[in-house]
């Protein structure tokens, strides 16, 4: 039976969260850091957000992430940053590096599969 991804070690899908860093007036395409300590699982091997899918076919190179745009001030943060569909690294966008960058973003990212 498939089971949907997952963020934190509940296994909850849903359940979970990041926190990212980068320095303040940030380049453009500058990685932002996984905190690990204060997120619910470190990052991946790329160094950016980690779902987990127990279905091997759906894997962490198989999944897609995507930012989760609840709300205003969220699409507003997410507009600064740039979310990589396949690895989950998140970088400074264009528009962020114009904007001065940021020192922290909390992660609302989603995935699927």
């Amino acid at each position: 039976m498939p089971e949907a991804p997952y963020w934190h070690t509940s296994r909850v899908p849903g359940a979970g969260f990041y926190t990212l860093t980068v320095n303040e007036n940030a380049a453009a395409g500058t990685q932002l850091a996984v905190v690990a300590a204060s997120s619910s699982l470190p990052g991946g091997p790329e160094g950016g957000l980690y779902a987990i899918d127990e279905d091997v076919s759906e894997g962490h190179g198989n999944l897609t992430y995507t930012w989760k745009l609840s709300d205003a001030p969220t699409a507003a943060v997410a507009n600064l940053f740039t979310l990589n569909s396949r690895t989950g690294v998140v970088t400074v966008s264009a528009a962020g590096a114009a904007a001065g960058g940021g020192a922290t973003a909390a992660d609302n990212a989603g995935s699927r599969h």
